[in-house]
């Protein structure tokens, strides 16, 4: 199917505008749980999802394939960028994404998510948009992952696989194992059960 359309704005709801105050009290809290090392690269805070249809796989409909996610500029050290607007608009890129709960591909606190069914295996690529959707080149910027965990018997493992990058942290008591592979990408993996509360 097609991918997400930006050329259709309708999807897009205008917020209010905050004053630069209040993005540099919101800068400061992101920094704080920022390495130091990532600290002049941008911090997007994402506000909510705009729309929902990973791999065509909903809840959303009528806007082409993709998950989209506004956020706001919240780094780099650059004080006119505080608050502005980006969309980041991921799209997946293999043949097959199976959602355990299509529904649950939404915001969790303050984290993007999305999920997968037993056994299955999301490709996808991410692009940046600035409010007016053109196309915004990152010629630096950082992604996290949270919460990769395995099943309780062990069989299934939650990983990354990832390729392009320049360095990665992770944090010094880490339980992922960590393995180079042979078509130059990195694969994180879990190697702990996820703990329910």
């Amino acid at each position: 199917g097609a991918q997400h359309d930006t050329s259709k704005k309708s999807f897009l709801t205008p917020s209010g505008v905050k004053a630069k105050e209040d993005y540099t009290s919101r800068k400061d809290e992101l920094s704080a749980m920022w390495h130091p090392s990532c600290a002049h690269l941008p911090i997007l805070d994402f506000d909510k999802v705009l729309y929902s249809n990973l791999g065509n796989a909903g809840p959303d409909r009528g806007n082409g394939e993709g998950y989209v996610i506004q956020a706001r500029y919240m780094g780099g050290g650059d004080i006119e960028r505080l608050g502005r607007q980006v969309l980041f608009v991921m799209n997946s890129t293999g043949s097959k994404y199976i959602p355990a709960n299509a529904s649950q591909n939404r915001m969790h606190g303050a984290y993007g998510s999305f999920n997968l069914k037993r056994k299955d295996e999301l490709d996808f690529k991410i692009t940046f948009y600035d409010a007016k959707y053109k196309q915004l080149k990152m010629p630096e910027f950082t992604l996290t992952f949270y919460d990769l965990d395995a099943e309780g018997d062990m069989e299934l493992k939650e990983s990354i696989e990832i390729g392009g990058f320049e360095h990665y942290l992770v944090d010094d008591n880490t339980q992922l194992k960590i393995t180079s592979l042979p078509n130059g990408n990195t694969r994180f993996e879990a190697t702990e059960r996820g703990v329910f509360e």
